[in-house]
């Protein structure tokens, strides 16, 4: 909103002021009666004093009775399409309805006496500044003053900043284009111009219009909701017959709709498999606050789900408090409601993004690429954290581009807005604070503009206002995004850093190994194109095409009537998230759901691309996008609620990327295969196996049959437990075990299928040999071990897990070489099979004593998965037994960092190595640790006694050997 200067008030007479023409239009309704109307005009001194049109628009009974209208005033009846007969093409109007009408007087005279003021062609507020002068209110009233202004700036369109002040001034030619029949109040007009792009100019008021004040709450309530229905609905329904394209009606529909049948659709997806953790973190939060910080377990550093203290976690503490208060539905049905409304508003904020920089057509079209997204929708109904923060994003971004293009002045709830997107992005994951970074870049680039624009002078008087601006939403931003976060609030001010500092060093790292291209591998070292390709192989081609098309005519922008720089600023978002991510190696698995948080950006842009080319070709049609997106439509229907396992047709859908890339890494179909089981198998007491959460099936499943007990299954141990039914996806497969027919398994009763390929199966145990040898194997009966492992081979010969256990099993029976045949055949069925590596490596170093060739193998099932403890170990020993203590100090640390720091062998063995490199209070630190994970670790105390005594302690040390001997030390 513009602001003029003050101008001088004229207390000239009517006759020296200059020609002036102020046009009072009266839209008759409910409150404007006829005699409402004379006794509003009678009372109006300034209307005898200066020439004023007054017209009276709408339905008019009776004004025969009206004597001061008939005696005093030339009233013109006329509906708003004759408004051009009788209002002046030039001047003012000045519409007079019940909210205005106690300061016509007032607003009449100021007109008249201030026109200096009235030379703009834009609309003029009245509007209160120091020049006014001081305010001779009470604290209370400046209190429901500010409190309503507020209230008016977060629900109306416009970018007043006050509402108490009547003193609204339209050039005519605007009032024609703008007036409707609909709009009979001034806010009305005021709002439909907002929506019309039509910029508003403020005025200064006297000491005395500014007395002029006054609020209704339920009218600025039913101009906000009423403005919206107007130009959303009833205006583009009055034109539907016309040449009118219906693109805001369709905008309209379309987002009601998705209001609604969001959150009814996330009822029939499961949970994911870190949904229970996340569940279960949030009930700490909510005592934490619900006992005003006595329950602290939050903070807890011990508790299984402490890594979660470093997340915002707001979504979970929101949720919890709804299903443990408010919510009649279950816990996870309530958090999957949640969680598509917060799916809604990503999408929303990104449309309206769209809408804003290309129109309502753009808008739509984003809309349909959107809800036809079948990775994204997916995970806006059960993805409890990834969902949120891009909410966060989206919502930020918005109100990003709408601070940026009012600078230096932005209205002030976009300010507010901002912050609340960067809190909920930061209340989520503390990487949110990346739109500090976004915010400060965008209103330095700004400036820049200005400084170039304007000049020196005013570059630099304007930098207190950019920082107080940025400062504001740091600010609010900051305390909003702790104030559902248990561990923000312990050191307001610092907490944030630290828990950054977590994310960056690992504090949240996993030891995921996932199908990428047809390897099972380890997800830090994936190639650097797989977060790129993942975002290309995941998405529809409808947005795919739409970015190409988006790139190619950037160009094209301004011929286009678009703003080239706020294209590139939405360009930016998508690529320096992904770009930074390569740049600083940061970890990332289950696809690309870490950076769904670009998606919106990326919908913008391929919004911005079919928008661009409707426009450049003309003859182009609009529905060509929306035809497009009838691809992924039809795969989400035929394959609900499975969506998360799309992929497009670049790798030949999801049949082209079975066995090539990780599926269903999210555990949805584990719902739908245990409500089958519970269903169908009708028996009480069963025990199901399964390869994910139990709760992922169990919860579902147990509203229908409660009495089914379910179990997971260790990867690579799937069948070790005595399950009578067994549940097992493809997460723990490789690509040969999916290809070669090993997948689903023997004894497969029932699959869950997407686009033709199994993805969960569901398995009926037809023989024990399996948990029998297992059983055997762990008493040391290694005769019965082999019968039963050798008959499971010959039942299930394409399951890898029998021949390894074979392999093993000959081998604590001495027979190495029948062991490496039956481990290699493993290593056939399964190539990534880094146990089964280990323990040919075992057999290799101790059977066929071949310490090379034995590391060899343990490097390789280091590789597979570099959070084997096992491997680490038995690699170090071969370096022990050389004296090779340097060597065996690299695996033995590595193999402590990556996941084994709870194992104390290896800090036995470390300990040792150090000692015997004379790092003696290394090695003193490493043997304490190995006594504090095993207190019965004989070898740990009398290594530790020794170290002390070469360190000259000799009472430390025979206080160690006292505790040896206690423990039972010879």
């Amino acid at each position: 909103m513009k602001k003029q200067k003050p101008a001088t008030i004229a207390n000239e007479t009517k006759s020296s002021l200059p020609d002036m023409s102020l046009t009072i239009m009266v839209f008759n309704n409910a409150h404007q009666t006829p005699e409402w109307i004379e006794q509003v005009l009678s009372n109006s001194v300034a209307i005898t004093r200066f020439d004023c049109n007054i017209y009276i628009c709408g339905h008019i009974k009776d004004f025969t009775s009206c004597s001061f209208i008939q005696e005093r005033i030339n009233v013109g009846k006329c509906s708003i399409g004759l408004l051009d007969e009788f209002i002046h093409s030039t001047g003012f109007v000045y519409l007079l309805d019940h909210t205005n009408a106690s300061s016509l007087t007032s607003a009449i005279a100021f007109c008249f006496g201030n026109r200096k003021l009235f030379v703009s062609d834009e609309i003029l507020c009245g509007m209160a500044d120091k020049s006014s002068g001081k305010q001779e209110l009470s604290w209370g009233t400046k209190i429901k003053y500010f409190a309503y202004n507020v209230l008016g700036q977060m629900l109306m369109p416009t970018s007043q900043k006050n509402f108490t002040y009547s003193y609204h001034y339209f050039p005519t030619a605007k009032f024609k284009q703008i007036a409707t029949s609909h709009t009979q109040t001034a806010q009305s007009i005021l709002n439909r111009s907002a929506y019309l792009g039509q910029s508003i100019q403020d005025i200064p008021l006297t000491a005395k219009e500014v007395k002029h004040q006054s609020h209704n709450w339920k009218q600025i309530w039913a101009e906000a909701f009423l403005s919206r229905i107007q130009w959303l609905v009833k205006e583009p329904l009055s034109k539907i017959t016309t040449e009118h394209k219906p693109w805001r009606l369709a905008f309209f529909i379309i987002t009601i709709l998705s209001f609604i049948t969001l959150p009814l659709l996330s009822l029939q997806f499961g949970m994911t498999w870190d949904e229970p953790r996340h569940n279960e973190y949030s009930k700490h939060a909510l005592s934490y606050f619900t006992s005003f910080g006595e329950d602290s377990t939050a903070l807890s550093a011990t508790i299984p789900t402490q890594e979660f203290r470093y997340y915002g976690e707001h979504f979970n503490v929101i949720a919890a408090f709804l299903y443990t208060y408010i919510s009649p539905l279950g816990e996870y049905e309530t958090r999957h409601l949640l969680n598509a409304l917060y799916g809604f508003f990503a999408i929303l904020f990104a449309v309206l993004l769209i809408k804003d920089l290309a129109g309502w057509r753009a808008g739509t079209v984003g809309w349909v690429l959107f809800l036809t997204s079948p990775v994204f929708l997916a995970h806006s109904m059960n993805n409890p954290t990834d969902i949120p923060f891009a909410t966060g994003f989206s919502m930020s971004l918005y109100y990003l581009f709408k601070v940026f293009r009012t600078l230096p002045s932005p209205k002030w709830s976009h300010v507010f807005f901002l912050a609340i997107g960067i809190a909920i992005a930061v209340g989520s994951r503390v990487g949110g604070i990346l739109l500090y970074a976004y915010t400060a870049m965008f209103m330095g680039i700004h400036w820049l503009i200005l400084f170039k624009s304007k000049g020196i002078g005013k570059g630099f008087s304007s930098i207190t206002k950019y920082a107080k601006i940025f400062l504001t939403i740091v600010v609010i931003g900051h305390f909003l995004s702790i104030s559902l976060w248990p561990f923000g609030q312990q050191e307001i001010f610092t907490s944030w850093w630290q828990a950054f500092k977590q994310s960056t060093e690992g504090a949240y790292f996993t030891y995921n190994h996932e199908l990428f291209e047809g390897v099972r591998m380890y997800m830090a070292n994936v190639p650097w194109y797989y977060l790129p390709k993942f975002i290309a192989i995941n998405t529809p081609l409808s947005v795919l095409v739409g970015i190409v098309l988006g790139l190619l005519l950037i160009p094209f922008a301004i011929r286009l009537k678009m703003n080239f720089l706020l294209i590139a600023l939405v360009l930016f978002t998508v690529i320096f998230p992904i770009a930074y991510a390569e740049y600083k190696s940061l970890y990332y698995y289950n696809g690309w759901r870490h950076y769904l948080f670009i998606y919106p950006s990326i919908i913008v842009l391929a919004g911005l691309g079919w928008e661009m080319i409707a426009r450049l070709t003309h003859k182009f049609s609009s529905f060509a996008p929306i035809s497009l997106s009838a691809l992924p439509l039809m795969w989400m229907v035929q394959n609900h609620p499975n969506q998360t396992v799309y992929f497009n047709e670049v790798v030949g859908g999801t049949k082209g990327a079975y066995g090539q890339y990780e599926l269903d890494y999210y555990s949805n179909s584990c719902r739908e295969a245990g409500e089958w089981i519970a269903e169908n198998i009708k028996n009480d007491s069963l025990k199901i196996g399964i390869n994910n959460k139990p709760e992922a099936a169990a919860y579902y499943a147990n509203k229908i049959n409660p009495s089914h007990q379910y179990l997971w299954m260790r990867e690579y141990e799937e069948q070790k437990q005595r399950w009578d039914y067994a549940i097992i996806t493809t997460r723990t497969f490789s690509s040969k075990e999916l290809l070669n027919g090993s997948f689903p398994p023997a004894g497969t009763v029932h699959t869950i299928d997407v686009d033709g390929v199994p993805i969960c199966a569901i398995v009926k145990r037809s023989h024990w040999n399996m948990p029998l040898g297992y059983e055997a194997f762990q008493r040391n009966d290694f005769d019965s071990a082999l019968y039963y492992f050798t008959r499971a081979t010959e039942l299930e010969p394409k399951d890898e897990e029998t021949w390894r256990m074979l392999g093993m099993t000959y081998w604590r029976k001495q027979n190495p070489d029948s062991a490496i045949m039956m481990l290699d055949k493993a290593i056939e069925l399964y190539p990534e099979n880094y146990s089964a590596y280990n323990e040919k490596g075992i057999v290799v170093l101790n059977g066929k004593r071949n310490p090379e060739k034995a590391l060899t193998l343990f490097d390789k099932a280091i590789e597979l998965k570099i959070n084997y403890s096992d491997a680490y170990y038995y690699a170090s020993a071969i370096y022990l037994n050389q004296n090779k203590f340097t060597e065996a100090i690299k695996y033995l640390n590595d193999g402590i960092k990556r996941g084994g720091n709870r194992v104390a062998d290896l800090h036995y063995n470390l300990g040792y190595a150090y000692m015997n490199t004379n790092s003696l209070n290394k090695a003193e630190e490493s043997f304490i640790n190995a006594i504090n994970i095993n207190p019965n670790f004989l070898m740990s105390y009398r290594a530790l006694a020794q170290v002390y005594n070469q360190l000259g302690d000799s009472n430390r040390a025979q206080q160690v050997m006292q505790m040896y001997y206690q423990k039972g030390g010879q």
